[in-house]
Formats: structure tokens, C-alpha cells, sequence
């Protein structure tokens, strides 16, 4: 449910920013206040958790698309919500192998880390760090 939510708030943010490219003629409107919310920033990746760094304080996700794999590495700070299946943890407690839902925004040239939600690993697809 919170997937679907997430996604039509998405797609209504993208109708959104295209109604106003062609209400303006294709003129820049100039920024956005930072005032207002621009949902259009956060990023989002589900996928597996390749690595966990608790020096640098990072994570790396992977998700498999086709033949392709995407990357995200991001950086954890102390606003970064962690979450196992609702209950909160902490970077210690996420490990390569546990699936992921990571919620970001790109700072200059890092990706910061909103929310990371895991779940265990199962099976075969467990490792150990």
C-alpha cells in the first residue's frame, strides 16, 4: 500500500512539473521556493544489500533491471530513519544480503540516506559480512 502511495504521488509530481513546462511555453520558471516541498527529490531503490560500511557510515543497494544492475550507494545520518519490518535498528544491524527499501536525496555529490527499511535474508540469499 505505501508503494502504491508512494508511486501515484510520483506520477502526479511528473504530470505535475510537465503541465507547468507547457503552461509557461517551455519558459524556466525560475527555482522552486524551498518553502515547498519537492517530492520529485527524494529517490527511491529496492533491491539487495551488496555492502555496509560502518566507518564512512554508508550502504550499497543493487537491484537487478534485465541485464542491467543499478547501484546506489548512500550515507547515513543521524535523520536517517532504520527500520526492520517497522521496528527501529540501527546501521549495525543491516547486513549484505538483507533485501531493501531505501528512500534518498541526492547533497551536492552524495546520496543521503532518508529512510532505509530492511528485511532479513532468507535462504540461500543470506551472507555474511
Amino acid at each position: 500500500m505505501k508503494n502504491i502511495k508512494l508511486f501515484l504521488l510520483s506520477v502526479i509530481s511528473i504530470i505535475a512539473a510537465a503541465s507547468m513546462a507547457f503552461a509557461t511555453g517551455g519558459e524556466k520558471t525560475g527555482p522552486v521556493p524551498s518553502s515547498l516541498p519537492v517530492a520529485a527529490n527524494v529517490q527511491q531503490i529496492t533491491g539487495e544489500v551488496k555492502a555496509v560500511n560502518t566507518v564512512t557510515k554508508s550502504v550499497t543497494v543493487a537491484k537487478k533491471l534485465g541485464k542491467k544492475v543499478i547501484e546506489a550507494t548512500v550515507v547515513v545520518d543521524d535523520k536517517t530513519k532504520i527500520t526492520e519490518e517497522n521496528e527501529n535498528k540501527s546501521l549495525a544491524d543491516i547486513k549484505a544480503g538483507n533485501m531493501a527499501v531505501v528512500k534518498y536525496t541526492k547533497i551536492g555529490n552524495k546520496n543521503v540516506a532518508k529512510s532505509i527499511d530492511f528485511k532479513p535474508a532468507t535462504g540461500t540469499e543470506a551472507k555474511k559480512p
